[in-house]
């Protein structure tokens, strides 16, 4: 059962609250029965979809490296994304990735408040290699949502 929820908050958008919980609008929008994403109301109440695993495509990132990487294939998570052409994704893109085999502790969403340094340390790897795996051009600029590589 889903008992995930949100209660929306002044300022909130529906894409900075997907951003935040992982996702995407057009899944909150689908799940919530909101037919225009752009208008949501301040104290209402959101469910926010099961723990699926989301990706937010990295600079220089394609659907072949990122099935490589969780050991599916670029079809799958083309069909999952409604992706028609699949060389045509972009960096900060949110991808939802399939469910079976597929190693979620390869993978960490950034939280409130993370920094580098306090993530490196929850996993025992260095800071740089953190920077590395993620071809983090700018390391200060984490945001809750973000999904980083950590081995």
């Amino acid at each position: 059962m889903n008992d995930r929820i949100y209660l929306i908050q002044p300022g909130d958008t529906l894409y900075n609250i997907a951003k935040r919980f992982s996702t995407d609008v057009k899944t909150l929008a689908d799940l919530n029965g909101i037919p225009d994403p752009d208008k949501i109301r301040f104290s209402d109440i959101l469910r926010l979809p099961p723990d699926t695993m989301y990706y937010t495509v990295q600079s220089g990132d394609s659907l072949w490296k990122i099935a490589r990487f969780i050991g599916s294939t670029v079809e799958e998570i083309a069909r999952l994304n409604d992706i028609p052409d699949v060389e045509m994704i972009y960096a900060g893109q949110v991808l939802k990735l399939p469910d079976e085999n597929f190693d979620i502790s390869r993978l960490y969403t950034v939280q409130p408040d993370d920094t580098l340094w306090k993530i490196a340390n929850k996993f025992d790897i260095p800071v740089a290699e953190l920077i590395n795996l993620n071809r983090l051009r700018r390391p200060d600029s984490l945001y809750p949502g973000q999904t980083l590589r950590i081995n």
